[in-house]
């Protein structure tokens, strides 16, 4: 397998890291996924990046000959750029090869069963003007000539940009007889069906983005090469739903990019049973080996941030004040760590005893979105004092003891004989 990658671009959350918690689930996973693609958010437009006009709009045809590729010829050979629909299977495939992805109406063919020495070439090329992830789909069958590897049938694609280089698996190079592959065979055919690359187009915005899909036979000829493809735009985000009445909120990855959340679970969603506004959440996405991509997301404009500071006398008598922000329409719930609770705004709790308690403000707003912030304080009282002395008869020299009757605050200062 000759596969060329980035590691992820961790600049963009420094900043973050400055003043947010962030909880971060780190994993390398390997192997091939299958999606069903979201919508888009629609601020921007790919005309036919994914065939969605069942022809080649706005793409580049290119053919020529293999091994290595090579496609002096440009246009659109209808025998070598098929758009493909439908249920029907490859019929090279042992039928495990639909000849449309799943998720779309029409896909498209890049070479075909000849076998001639033949290579083909298709090139898109756009500006996304927010951050996205590119998702490249494609299955492909290689017949195994058993050649040497220069020679031998081929499916690769590459991701270039006019600014920096995109996150993500961004060129690969599949070759028959490659057994890092998972290949399912049939005969001398080798069949991986419908797999997905993640680009990752952070920071890409307003540069041009090209994706270049390439197929070759073998060189002697009579071994054929080639794949079927498609691509696809979605928002580069995690998203969320609106508060449920517990409080607790749902965390959804882009669907089905097999994530890997911070506590370790791979679900397209995540349930954040006391969602923190100061908490920076993590999934990681990961399509092929070591193109790992990591989207965060904070609540921080979503829920309430609860907050309060507090200030004790010397009597056990606490005062509280709530600096909590989004206080719309909020319900204010003080556990004061002795077994009693208050609602009020800035409560004045007095404690039986002395001692320290850990204090805990929970904040739900209207739309049932809570909050929780505790702090560890101390209630104390004033010490009690007397003193003794050995006084015997006047105008003698005495000594005086000073004896601390309250303990359980220590003295900061004695003044003693």
């Amino acid at each position: 397998m000759k596969l060329l990658f980035t590691k992820p671009c961790w600049l963009f959350i420094l900043q973050s890291l400055l003043h947010k918690k962030v909880l971060f689930y780190g994993v390398s996973l390997s192997g091939f996924i299958f999606i069903l693609v979201p919508t888009t958010n629609g601020q921007q437009s790919f005309p036919n990046i994914g065939f969605e006009t069942g022809n080649f709009n706005f793409w580049t045809g290119a053919t020529g000959q293999c091994c290595p590729v090579y496609t002096p010829q440009t246009g659109i050979d209808t025998t070598r750029h098929a758009i493909t629909s439908g249920t029907l299977t490859d019929s090279n495939s042992m039928g495990l090869v639909p000849v449309s992805w799943p998720g779309s109406m029409f896909s498209a063919r890049l070479g075909n069963a000849s076998g001639a020495a033949e290579s083909e070439r298709l090139t898109y090329s756009f500006v996304p003007t927010y951050d996205s992830l590119l998702l490249l789909l494609m299955q492909v069958l290689l017949e195994n000539a058993s050649h040497p590897e220069p020679k031998q049938p081929r499916f690769g694609y590459n991701v270039t940009s006019t600014g920096g280089i995109p996150g993500g698996c961004i060129s690969e190079q599949i070759i028959a007889g490659d057994t890092t592959y998972n290949f399912t065979t049939n005969g001398t055919v080798e069949v991986l069906t419908w797999q997905t690359r993640v680009i990752d187009l952070l920071g890409h915005s307003g540069e041009t983005i090209t994706i270049t899909f390439e197929t070759g036979d073998c060189e002697p000829g009579g071994h054929f090469g080639y794949a079927y493809i498609d691509a696809e735009i979605v928002d580069r985000a995690i998203t969320s739903e609106t508060c449920h009445p517990d409080g607790s909120v749902t965390l959804f990855a882009p669907i089905n990019l097999n994530p890997v959340w911070f506590d370790g679970s791979t679900l397209d969603s995540v349930v954040i049973q006391y969602p923190d506004p100061s908490v920076l959440y993590t999934v990681a996405i990961q399509s092929g080996t070591d193109c790992e991509i990591l989207l965060t997301k904070s609540l921080e404009n979503e829920i309430p941030s609860s907050l309060f500071f507090w200030q004790a006398n010397c009597q056990k008598e606490v005062s509280f004040t709530n600096d909590t922000l989004g206080l719309n329409g909020t319900l204010l719930n003080w556990d004061f760590g002795d077994g009693t609770t208050g609602q009020s705004s800035n409560p004045v709790h007095t404690y039986t005893s002395s001692g320290n308690y850990t204090v805990v403000l929970e904040v739900i707003d209207s739309m049932n979105c809570k909050s929780r912030y505790s702090q560890n304080i101390t209630a104390s009282l004033s010490p009690q004092i007397d003193f003794v002395s050995n006084l015997q008869c006047t105008y003698e020299l005495s000594e005086f003891t000073g004896n601390i009757v309250t303990t359980t605050v220590p003295p900061t200062s004695t003044i003693g004989k």
